[in-house]
């Protein structure tokens, strides 16, 4: 299916009928010495074409290849933008998107440096333009309650270039993937209070997790899991026109 903006000519387009909009958001750091520096960005866009594929009228935008990485810095070839940026550029992708008429708007992230300045740039459009409907989802959030009982082996799943993010590496790109250099790297952190680290902290080899447990077949199945919730999600919205508000909500302030 020919949604993806970056090989579409402006013909294309205006024919396309394209009504909402899918933006991938990666990364371009270390992910150890088996997965390309790249991990982030490709699974999130290849994550992303497979939902398009799946929703009428979706276009793929570039993917967001530089973000904030600045915690991953002491492993080669990190690049990063700073806090601030890489917010100021989300919020200008969005924008982008809403100039040019569309003002629904997806965004899949697999890079956990997106998390804030994607918060920070959806509020701000949201200021700026009420009407528009923005959705984001951190694929790897709240996944496993949908996948199979006991479904991961190691660290439950989890790590940078871990179990979760090489078995879907393996399964999207495995021709890039190195298998032989995994590693399982389990860090020691507190269990109810959160450890604000820089990467080094942890390993010294720019990955954490259970990479040896990752394989092909348990990405195939994370990768449609991810898509068919997403899917569906998408779908309802259609069938409300985008409408999430709560029927019958107060329209008067709370006094």
């Amino acid at each position: 299916m020919v949604n993806e903006v970056m090989y579409m000519t402006s013909m294309q387009y205006k024919e396309g009928k394209f009504d909402k909009v899918v933006i991938p958001l990666g990364s371009t750091e270390s992910h150890g010495y088996h997965l390309p520096i790249g991990c982030d960005t490709l699974i999130a866009s290849k994550l992303a074409k497979r939902v398009a594929d799946q929703c009428e009228g979706m276009l793929v935008l570039p993917p967001l290849q530089v973000s904030y990485s600045k915690h991953y810095d002491s492993f080669p070839f990190s690049m990063s933008l700073g806090y601030e940026t890489t917010g100021r550029v989300i919020y200008d992708y969005i924008e982008s998107a809403i100039r040019n008429g569309i003002d629904r708007i997806l965004l899949i992230s697999n890079h956990d440096g997106n998390i804030a300045p994607c918060e920070y740039a959806t509020r701000c459009i949201k200021e700026k333009y009420p009407n528009a409907r923005i959705m984001a989802c951190d694929w790897w959030v709240g996944i496993s309650k949908h996948l199979p009982e006991n479904f991961f082996e190691i660290y439950n799943g989890m790590g940078h270039g871990g179990e979760f993010e090489t078995s879907a590496a393996y399964y999207l790109f495995k021709e890039l993937c190195k298998p032989e250099h995994a590693a399982n790297i389990i860090p020691e952190l507190p269990e109810y209070i959160e450890a604000k680290w820089d990467f080094s902290e942890l390993t010294d080899r720019g990955q954490t997790g259970g990479a040896l447990a990752g394989t092909e077949e348990k990405g195939k199945i994370m990768i449609e899991t991810a898509v068919s919730l997403i899917v569906k999600d998408i779908k309802a919205l259609e069938a409300k026109n985008w409408d999430y508000t709560t029927p019958g909500h107060c329209q008067k302030p709370l006094v």
